[in-house]
């Protein structure tokens, strides 16, 4: 197989190939390496680029002016809620099944899902980690039973 490779390998049109694919990693691709992988925004809102911390914060806020009757937000609220019921039902969520969101998140969108899903909404026990490590451990013990 690799002496195939070697004879495909000797046309010219694979060598023009290659010489454009080196010079295309050489302009485009591999900048970064040289330069410091880029450390630019996706977004910016109010002159800020945003984070994880900062998306918390602004949902807490949102779920706090929501709370106090702010119609924007509880429209915000309310289509967030929906998403949420979307995605359980795509997944194959029923009654009696626990939901965690994170980021303390569940509390602020119990008012605005339906009766069901709030109902099932959990506090989070730990973090993603700790969810993947307990995951595991039971896939190994189910394993070895």
């Amino acid at each position: 197989m690799l002496e195939a490779l070697r004879r495909g390998s000797q046309g010219i049109v694979v060598k023009i190939l290659l010489a454009v694919l080196i010079l295309s990693f050489a302009v485009w691709g591999i900048a970064d390496v040289f330069t410091g992988f880029s450390r630019g925004s996706l977004a910016e809102v109010a002159d800020t680029s945003p984070s994880p911390i900062g998306g918390a914060r602004a949902i807490q806020s949102l779920a706090a002016a929501a709370e106090a009757g702010d119609p924007q937000g509880r429209i915000l609220m309310k289509t967030g809620a929906d998403w949420i019921a979307r995605a359980m039902e795509a997944l194959g969520w029923e009654p009696g099944h626990r939901l965690v969101l994170p980021g303390k998140l569940g509390k602020a969108y119990i008012p605005f899902l339906p009766k069901t899903i709030g109902a099932a909404v959990t506090e989070e026990a730990g973090t993603a980690l700790d969810g993947a490590l307990t995951l595991a451990r039971q896939v190994d013990i189910a394993g070895a039973a």
